[in-house]
């Protein structure tokens, strides 16, 4: 149990050591905005769908300039994501960005969080098996007449 725990520590630390470094001529609500678009978005050259925040291809930090330019121009979210979703890549017309993370969508949310509640139910149910295999049993009570009488018949 200690392994799985540190396991999941070190993955968790991972993911979030990582920073995204956002752009110094933005101001704290454009930072904001920044991040958020650029965490849930996925160039498509990323097969392991690492959000454009942590990527360093070029696909990724073109989407990162066009995510920069909305936020400059003063674009909301929703605006930004319609110029990603209308965005073309130079030599690769058929790629597009990927919506990694459902935003206000509470079966979205549901579907990424059910394989973390699948394995905690697994590890709740391994917990209790093997609870259940370690429990001592019932030791049947010794008196002193009844360890007596062993003593002597095993003497004779």
């Amino acid at each position: 149990m200690r392994g799985l725990i540190g396991c999941l520590l070190l993955m968790g630390f991972a993911v979030y050591g990582q920073q995204l470094v956002v752009p110094k001529e933005l101001d704290a609500k454009q930072a904001k905005l920044y991040e958020k678009v650029a965490i849930s978005v996925v160039a498509p050259c990323c097969k392991n769908m690492i959000p454009v925040a942590f990527h360093e291809s070029p696909m990724a930090q073109d989407v990162l300039a066009e995510i920069k330019s909305g936020v400059v121009g003063g674009k909301s979210e929703a605006e930004i994501h319609q110029l990603l979703r209308d965005m073309r890549f130079e030599g690769n017309e058929e790629a597009r960005v990927i919506f990694a993370i459902p935003d206000k969508n509470w079966l979205g949310m549901l579907a990424w969080m059910a394989p973390f509640g699948f394995i905690f139910l697994m590890c709740c149910v391994m917990g209790y098996i093997l609870m259940g295999t370690r429990r001592p049993k019932k030791q049947e009570s010794l008196d002193l007449d009844s360890v007596r009488e062993r003593v002597m018949k095993d003497m004779h």
